[in-house]
């Protein structure tokens, strides 16, 4: 599982951090060595869920970062 946790820092003060958004995304255990098929759950600070869904057929060698983003793009097209 992949926990993406938004804060957001006033002036760069952190003793006033405070979340405003998380991300959470899982292997759904139904890909291959090469292929992950994932679920995500978008959430804002309040913890209200704000999107989910699935992402099938990602090439695990592409990485964290481009996952995240394919993500993203597909949830708020």
């Amino acid at each position: 599982m992949i926990d993406i946790r938004i804060d957001l820092v006033p002036f760069g003060f952190r003793k006033h951090t405070r979340q405003i958004g998380y991300i959470k995304i899982w292997n759904d255990a139904t890909g291959t060595y090469e292929i992950g098929n994932y679920g995500y759950r978008i959430e804002d600070e309040e913890g209200n869920i704000v999107q989910s869904g699935e992402y099938k057929g990602f090439k695990r060698d592409k990485g964290i970062f481009l996952l995240l983003k394919e993500i993203l793009n597909e949830a708020y097209e």
